[in-house]
């Protein structure tokens, strides 16, 4: 080998040993990068789970608390149906002993408890356009009882919608359909106690 070749190829070998270090330096590199572009990945997802949770019980409180919100509406209201819906029943029942215990005086103990026992039955079951005998009471009291029923049941129903109206518009923002399925179950119930007192309001008003 001449001197010349010797140079040739010592040149060549550095340069093939230069090009090897660069390359081991260069995946050296790349593997640090990727370690970090995993590490950076995993702090991502790390922060966005936690962000996740941290608005999962933001949203769950809110449901929770309309949650509680609706149930003490619908509590109140059912608070304010049933007194209403006795109201009226109570009042003639109330007036027609009154309007009849001087007339019930000459008869005996026991056939006066069954008289007006079965008087009182049969006032209740009868509708109100067949109640016009003057020994059951006065008319005059029904018709007060059944106005004042009237008020009540308007000023409910106005409630009742301007209700639903809110909780409608809460709903699209928050509710999931669980929530969404109970409520409604609770108003249906609500709705339908609603409608059978405004069908004997109907029937007293006839």
């Amino acid at each position: 080998m001449t001197t010349y070749q010797y140079i040739l190829h010592t040149r060549e070998q550095n340069e093939i040993k230069q090009k090897e270090q660069q390359r081991k330096k260069i995946e050296k590199q790349q593997l640090k990068i990727k370690k970090q572009h995993q590490k950076d990945q995993k702090e991502q997802q790390k922060l966005q789970k936690q962000v996740e949770n941290l608005n999962l019980q933001k949203v769950q409180q809110q449901q929770k608390q309309n949650q509680q919100q609706a149930s003490l509406e619908v509590t109140q209201i059912k608070n304010q149906i049933i007194p209403i819906e006795n109201y009226n029943l109570n009042e003639v029942k109330q007036n027609y002993i009154k309007n009849n215990s001087k007339q019930s005086e000459n008869n005996d103990s026991e056939n006066k408890q069954e008289e007006e026992d079965g008087k009182i039955g049969e006032l209740f079951q009868k509708k109100p356009e067949r109640i016009q005998d003057p020994s059951l009471g006065k008319d005059i009291q029904l018709q007060k009882a059944s106005l004042f029923q009237q008020q009540q049941l308007q000023q409910l129903y106005q409630q009742q919608q301007k209700y639903q109206h809110q909780k409608m518009k809460s709903d699209k923002k928050i509710y999931d359909k669980p929530v969404l399925e109970s409520l409604e179950e609770i108003e249906s119930k609500v709705f339908e106690k609603s409608t059978d007192m405004k069908q004997k309001e109907i029937r007293f008003q006839k």
